[in-house]
């Protein structure tokens, strides 16, 4: 356990016991529901509260952890905290010097290694956080894939490709934009990663699968992902490193040809500082992105490796590397682009020195959106980094700051030069801007009493940015004490679900980016947590449907919203899953397989156990169940399901079942 926590643990559990205080009636078991709920509460925690009543006695356990066990863990962690000023306010003297709005590379690595010097230790903690994630495993899938952009939720859609009878592709969040995944078929086999060390070749030719290769890469390291395209294969991972300050991990992309399958080659590899994030492909270019934490610049300002991202085994121009406008931690950002038809060589690599956010990537920018913690803000704030790409060639465009924070990826898009978003805008409390000193824990509960009297509430608003970052637009105030659950830009029109104890789904009009117009507002009970547009004049909607409370759920929910008329949207049809309480879908857009032409939408769900559902769509019978299988290792590893030409592949880790897309019966199942 990290020194500094330890010793804070410990002075924690003196001024309980020598000042003798009484824990809060806010904070016992019996209330703990109703905290959680408070505009006060986080919003994860809001979330994760809208599972199954019975799940609460965990919340309230986790809850009392926190106060008890880690009071400056979860909720409270700062991981790249800035040194404030006796006012409050940022300390001036860690100032970069970089105008608002502008992004500046570094003038020189001096300046770097000052910087990195103002900066105070990141502050490790796992006591409450880690008490509420694991309390939520027994409510959600723990097998969902939660890595990307933290995860991060949304796809455009599955595409069908033409040879053979079609094929599916991996859910992304931008049409146009491929991802790497865990499964990817080429229709002829499936290839699939194993215990994130080995990937699998499955010959998928015949009715009766076979294993044709394994590619072992236990050696290597931890494998994230991977991506496949005209015969190759990418391979995402994380190695250990070469034991330098800023090389303990590194991100690598191992290449192999695979023009004969059942004889995978190695042919080229690339390497950069920091863990792997995520990677995106446009055109013949990979856009490969890092996250590096310096833990100790160490060493001299004359050694960068110490203290500067490593490509390809130099450390990076002072040039290539971006400052904050204001003090933003110690994380680096790392994006190199590569051209897979020289998968050996780096194009081009920046690097921005910032905190590790959430990435979104449109078909023309690279936007990292981190949440801004500040003693001086009223409110969330989320800062914006542009960084535009083609052919390789990457241009840091401009930064930004807006006030909320933001759901996920769906809550951003860039349309016709223009970014939208949505957010959720919460008034800073002890709860959510970060540690302040105190001097007992008597007076850190008297403080939180104090900021709960406040009369801020939680509203959402939606941002219109030109393609220099500069604000075009807004609407604020939007539906009070809720929270954004989920968005879908579409076109000129946005939707996106707010909720409380109601489900609003908003449409709003943004043809004229100058005047965004609200068009409609459908209230339902329950939420949708993930939106997919079925049709020109259908949009999906996965999520849970609920009592009228709000408190209590009934179950997995779809819902097919009719938007022909944006400003008059219906819900047209709904299918509820009893005894059905969560979906990796909620966290993991590529869990989900929606291919309209086929009519298939396909995702696992779990209850007391784990399953695979695909339904159908009518417009006057609504969703039909065409399978419902269940999973024989429940809470194994990430599910996939795919199709080539007319089987559907269930991918359950060391596990494949083939069935009929027409009738549905099994035709095969193979361990891996």
């Amino acid at each position: 356990m990290d020194k500094k926590w330890e010793d804070l643990q410990k002075k924690i559990q003196n001024d309980a016991e020598n000042e003798k205080i009484e824990i809060p009636d806010t904070l016992k078991p019996e209330n703990i529901e109703t905290l959680l709920q408070s505009k006060e509460a986080p919003e994860q925690e809001k979330k994760k509260l809208r599972w199954k009543t019975a799940y609460t006695g965990i919340a309230a356990a986790a809850c009392c952890a926190l106060l008890i066990g880690g009071i400056f863990g979860g909720r409270f962690l700062v991981k790249n905290m800035v040194k404030m000023a006796d006012d409050g306010t940022p300390d001036a003297t860690q100032a970069t010097g970089t105008p608002e709005g502008t992004i500046a590379t570094a003038k020189d690595y001096q300046e770097i290694y000052e910087y990195l010097q103002t900066q105070e230790e990141e502050i490790v903690t796992y006591g409450a956080e880690e008490s509420v994630m694991n309390s939520d495993a027994v409510a959600s899938d723990s097998g969902a894939d939660t890595s990307s952009a933290a995860g991060n939720a949304g796809t455009a859609k599955a595409t069908a490709e033409t040879d053979g009878g079609g094929y599916s592709d991996t859910n992304v969040r931008e049409d146009g934009v491929g991802e790497a995944d865990t499964v990817k078929t080429d229709g002829k086999y499936i290839y699939t990663l194993k215990d994130g060390m080995y990937l699998q070749i499955v010959d998928i030719q015949s009715a009766q699968m076979e294993v044709a290769a394994t590619i072992d890469l236990s050696a290597e390291g931890q494998v994230s992902e991977f991506y496949l395209k005209d015969n190759q294969l990418y391979i995402c991972y994380t190695d250990s490193g070469t034991g330098d300050y800023n090389a303990t991990t590194n991100t690598n992309i191992k290449t192999y040809d695979i023009s004969n399958p059942a004889e995978p080659k190695e042919i080229a590899q690339v390497s950069q500082s920091g863990q792997y994030d995520t990677m995106r492909v446009s055109g013949d270019y990979i856009y490969l992105i890092s996250q590096l934490y310096v833990y100790n610049p160490g060493g001299a300002a004359d050694d960068p490796r110490a203290y500067v991202p490593v490509v390809q085994g130099e450390a990076l121009a002072a040039d290539r590397i971006y400052m904050p406008v204001v003090p933003s931690g110690k994380q680096y950002t790392i994006i190199s682009a590569i051209n897979m038809n020289q998968p050996d060589e780096v194009c081009d690599t920046k690097a921005l020195l910032s905190t590790s956010g959430m990435c979104y990537v449109s078909t023309e920018s690279i936007y990292m959106c981190d949440q801004v913690y500040s003693n001086s803000e009223e409110y969330s704030q989320t800062s914006i980094r542009k960084v535009s790409y083609e052919n390789g060639k990457l241009t840091a465009v401009g930064q930004t700051k807006v006030r909320g924070t933001l759901n996920d990826t769906f809550s951003i898009d860039e349309y016709d030069g223009c970014l939208r978003m949505v957010t959720t805008v919460t008034p800073q409390t002890r709860y959510n801007y970060g540690i302040k000193p105190i001097g007992s824990l008597k007076d850190f509960i008297a403080e939180d009493a104090d900021d709960a009297s406040e009369e801020k509430k939680q509203t959402n608003a939606l941002y219109i940015l030109d393609e220099n970052l500069k604000q075009v637009s807004t609407l604020e105030g939007l539906a009070e004490d809720e929270q954004i659950y989920s968005a879908r830009f579409l076109g000129d029109t946005a939707y996106f679900v707010t909720y409380k104890q109601v489900d609003p789904l908003f449409s709003v009009d943004l043809s004229n980016p100058k005047k965004p117009v609200i068009l409609g507002e459908l209230k339902i009970p329950g939420f949708s947590e993930y939106l997919h547009p079925y049709s020109e004049n259908l949009l999906l909607g996965i999520g849970m449907d609920t009592d009228e409370d709000g408190l209590t759920t009934n179950g997995v929910k779809l819902s097919m919203f009719d938007i022909t008329d944006p400003s008059n949207v219906s819900e047209v049809n709904k299918q509820v899953l009893k005894d059905v309480y969560g979906s990796n879908v909620f966290y993991d857009y590529k869990a989900v397989l929606i291919d309209a032409e086929k009519n298939l939408i396909g995702f696992s769900a779990h209850g007391d156990s784990q399953h695979y559902y695909v339904y159908s769509y009518d417009e006057s019978s609504g969703f039909t169940c065409l399978l419902d299988h269940a999973i024989g290792n429940s809470w194994y590893g990430t599910i996939r399901g795919i199709y080539a030409g007319n089987t559907l592949y269930i991918v359950e880790g060391y596990a494949i079942e083939s069935y009929d897309l027409t009738t549905f019966d099994k035709i095969d199942d193979i361990v891996l």
